[in-house]
């Protein structure tokens, strides 16, 4: 492909086939969760195009609003789901060759949350809690402990087996 044809190709490639490149390369590299992100990106912004080809040369500002507000209104989606929506067609956008940030930049305002940590004493208490000796919850109480201890997800520690576990360590396969 010549030089020039890059450019003038570049801007005729449908988001969908972009994004599914993207998802087969994210399954390749077993990138999960930005896997899954993708996908349901793509849903959505395919209901919002109902089913039509979405050349990169035709996404404009305005289309990006008008699908922030889609997501908004029609999916109920939270501002810092709309912004990670918009984050993925972003990057398609730039593997497309397009200007993502001229077109994406500040249409998704992300809404900073406060974050407040649990100190060394509220997990004292949490663990001295009197709970019913092999109930759920207490169960659900040394789970967490666990996570908070640890740094493990729950996705891991559901996946611990005892035979990982000894000398010190933990050993997830």
């Amino acid at each position: 492909m010549k030089f020039k044809d890059f450019f003038n190709h570049s801007g005729r490639q449908d988001l969908f086939e972009i994004g599914e490149r993207r998802l087969e390369k994210l399954k390749a590299e077993q990138r999960y969760s930005c896997y899954r992100s993708t996908r349901a990106t793509l849903h959505k912004l395919s209901e919002f195009t109902k089913g039509q080809r979405l050349p990169a040369s035709k996404v404009t500002r305005e289309t990006m609003e008008a699908f922030r507000d889609f997501l908004a209104k029609e999916k109920g989606n939270s501002l810092n789901t709309i912004a990670e929506n918009i984050k993925v067609i972003a990057l398609l956008l730039s593997e497309a060759g397009a200007d993502a940030a001229a077109v994406t930049g500040n249409v998704a305002i992300r809404r900073q949350t406060a974050r407040c940590f649990l100190t060394e004493e509220d997990l004292e208490r949490i663990a001295s809690l009197k709970i019913r000796p092999g109930s759920w919850l207490e169960c659900s109480r040394d789970m967490f402990l666990m996570e908070c201890l640890t740094g493990l997800r729950i996705s891991d520690l559901l996946q611990l087996r005892w035979s990982g576990c000894g000398g010190g360590t933990i050993s997830l396969t």
